[in-house]
């Protein structure tokens, strides 16, 4: 839903091309949302992997190729995120994040 919102604003309602600053605050707020809670955790919501991690881990991958999460400041987040490299399903969604990353960067320029 955010990653769709960002493009559906510049191509179907007229924001001019790049992302307010606004947007990107609200990338960053998420991302440190997303980092408070995965302290102290390796998983959303427990010791494995479970569907949060599968649904979130799409839309992260997707707003990281916008604007890439900082590792300084959001370090749990790109821990989650390497960790999650070698599952399948993230594999699966490899062909659509590439798809998603190109048409993205026609239409942005962050």
């Amino acid at each position: 839903m955010v990653r769709e919102s960002l493009i559906r604003a510049i191509k179907y309602h007229g924001q001019p091309r790049g992302l307010t600053d606004l947007q990107k605050k609200f990338i960053a707020d998420v991302y440190d949302f997303l980092n408070k809670f995965l302290d102290n955790r390796v998983w959303l919501a427990g010791d494995s992997v479970t569907i949060a991690d599968i649904s979130l881990l799409a839309t992260t991958t997707s707003l990281n190729s916008v604007i890439p999460v900082d590792a300084a400041q959001f370090p749990n987040v790109v821990r989650w995120l390497e960790g999650a490299e070698e599952l399948p399903f993230l594999k699966v969604n490899k062909p659509g994040l590439e798809a998603f990353s190109a048409n993205a960067k026609n239409i942005l320029t962050v």
